[in-house]
């Protein structure tokens, strides 16, 4: 009886032993020739160096028994089929299914084969069929799979081909993070290392038109893209480069960019409500908006909004405003700054003073700011009217008229506002009518030394009369307060019109 040892490829012979202490030798011969055997004194033994896939007849001989030729014996013997040939494997990238491919060895009958793959981290998968290949499935991403092929014959398997080294496509990346540099319109996405991977792609995509990828090498772990397009929301995902496979998408993340920047700012100064309006084209990507405004002098003010534009408060008069709108995104904000300035109304003139002379006065008041010139009105209830205009602090006011009340107002004007913003009025009476004053003095000698005139009411005539040294003629305002010195007293006092003003009146006696 013999019986093969399939994973030896040893054939184990028994038989029943003859009467004496023979030599027995058991003998395994091919149908091509070779012969292979084993001796022993017992009744049984091990014939080893069999070939595969062969045809083995076997018998036993004895020393008592000496046969020449062995030959024609009825037990037949298969020894284990010889190890396919030829083994090769071919991944398919879509299934992730690994086609292992062999070649039948020559004189081997196989009834089926058996594929076996074993990876780098002790991964195990198989497969079999009866023809020359099978597919893997179940493999691990990331992987070196050593793959052999045994040949089966009636249940026995043979020895396994020679391992055939294949690697899996890397894992995606995982840990996908992005970041942006808003200024920039520039990106930054990162990942996790893939095992086996030599290379990364990072993708981006707004699903608009415009896609972009960056680099890494497989030592990287991040990677740039410049030129992106603002108010866009990126999908965002890496794969990673294998020797001969790539790996699967990762997962997608979401990546926003800055907004537009915001177009066509103008701003307009309500002179008569005084306020002011900042609008502007709205911006792809905005959520919300923020007008601000820095004058000259370092005030800053501001105002936020969901629509194109709004309205600012706490304006100083007689500024430039500087004006910048900020577009806010969801991660980052765009900045637009207006061109030229907000022009504000100009400050309202204070400090007014009125120096008044006959039927004309000097108007003056301390200058303002953002003002590039004035007009002043002197008008009174019954619609009289007297302005002048200047580009300084100060106006001469002329063909005022007696016995009236002016109001008198300065308003200013600059390139934005003109003529809007007016000072607290002055109120300026002037003289009633003018009048005859005779004086007599006994202690003045000098007409300066006695005569003071509020309201800076001068006199319009003053004669000293030739017979009497201490008597003068005054011709004056009706209104005008005289303040003579000790001793003067008024010896007459007429009221006249204008058109007597030069005729002369007697004195009266000394």
């Amino acid at each position: 009886m013999a019986e093969l040892d399939c994973n030896t490829n040893v054939m184990n012979v028994n038989w029943t032993q003859t009467t004496g202490l023979d030599q027995y030798t058991a003998w395994a011969i091919s149908t091509d020739g070779h012969r292979a055997s084993c001796n022993t004194t017992s009744n049984h033994c091990s014939i080893r160096d069999l070939r595969c896939g062969r045809i083995y007849e076997v018998a036993v001989t004895s020393s008592s028994i000496n046969c020449d030729i062995i030959a024609g014996s009825d037990y037949k013997v298969q020894s284990a089929p010889c190890p396919p040939t030829s083994v090769s494997a071919d991944l398919n990238c879509t299934t992730h299914n690994a086609l292992i491919s062999w070649t039948n060895a020559a004189a081997t009958v196989a009834t089926a084969y058996s594929v076996l793959a074993v990876s780098s981290a002790g991964h195990n998968t198989s497969c079999s069929d009866i023809g020359t290949s099978c597919d893997l499935d179940q493999l691990v991403c990331g992987q070196q799979y050593s793959v052999t092929v045994e040949a089966i014959h009636a249940g026995c398997p043979g020895p396994a081909s020679g391992p055939v080294i294949f690697a899996t496509a890397p894992c995606p990346p995982t840990n996908i993070q992005t970041s942006i540099s808003c200024d920039q319109l520039t990106a930054t996405v990162s990942w996790q290392q893939s095992n086996l991977a030599v290379g990364y792609i990072g993708y981006f995509d707004n699903q608009s038109g415009h896609y972009t990828s960056c680099v890494g090498t497989g030592t990287d772990t991040s990677c740039v893209v410049s030129g992106l397009r603002c108010g866009s929301v990126y999908r965002v995902w890496v794969k990673a480069l294998g020797e001969q496979y790539n790996s699967t998408d990762s997962s997608v993340v979401s990546l926003t960019s800055a907004p537009c920047q915001p177009r066509s700012i103008e701003a307009f100064i309500d002179c008569q409500a005084h306020s002011a309006t900042i609008s502007w084209q709205p911006s792809v990507g905005a959520v919300s908006y923020a007008a601000v405004l820095t004058s000259s002098s370092g005030q800053t003010t501001s105002c936020f909004t969901n629509a194109t534009s709004c309205h600012p408060s706490s304006l100083l008069c007689g500024e430039e405003y500087n004006v910048t709108i900020k577009a806010l995104g969801e991660a980052c904000n765009s900045t637009a700054h207006m061109a030229g300035h907000l022009i504000t109304e100009p400050c309202a003139p204070v400090n007014l003073s009125v120096h008044y002379n006959g039927s004309a006065a000097w108007v003056m008041w301390s200058a303002t700011t953002g003002t590039s010139s004035y007009s002043v009105l002197a008008a009174t209830e019954q619609g009289l009217i007297v302005t002048c205009n200047s580009t300084t602090a100060q106006c001469y006011l002329t063909g005022l008229q007696c016995s009236q009340t002016y109001n008198i107002t300065v308003k200013t004007r600059n390139s934005a506002c003109n003529n809007t913003v007016t000072s607290v009025p002055y109120r300026l009476i002037t003289g009633v009518s003018l009048v005859y004053l005779y004086l007599t003095t006994t202690t003045c000698t000098f007409l300066s030394e006695f005569l003071f005139l509020v309201y800076k009411c001068v006199c319009l005539l003053i004669t000293q009369h030739p017979a009497h040294p201490q008597t003068f003629r005054l011709i004056c305002h009706a209104n005008s307060l005289v303040q003579l010195c000790p001793g003067s007293r008024v010896t007459s006092l007429w009221v006249t019109s204008p058109p007597w003003m030069n005729k002369m009146a007697t004195p009266p006696p000394a």
